[in-house]
């Protein structure tokens, strides 16, 4: 039986994105900004710090945060769709 899909919804300027989590590769930070980097190519870019989002994902996935790692100040990576 597969497992339900864990959506996040997130608005950038001009658009609202339905994400599934485990399509995130990585998120990078720029300046006040996130990039969001999904399996399909699709970058999407937040007005939101990486910060913000590393506390949204623990809030809202608390089960996923061990597949999120934060790896200095700019990046957060997704263990299990990260490859070298």
């Amino acid at each position: 039986m597969a497992t339900a899909p864990k959506i996040i919804y997130l608005s950038t300027r001009d658009e609202l994105h339905r994400l599934d989590i485990s399509r995130i590769v990585y998120l990078e930070a720029d300046g006040n900004y996130t990039r969001i980097f999904i399996k399909n190519g699709l970058v999407v870019m937040l007005c939101t710090g990486l910060a913000k989002m590393n506390e949204l994902i623990k809030a809202r996935f608390p089960a996923d945060t061990y597949k999120f790692v934060r790896i200095g100040k700019k990046y957060i990576i997704n263990l299990l769709n990260y490859r070298k």
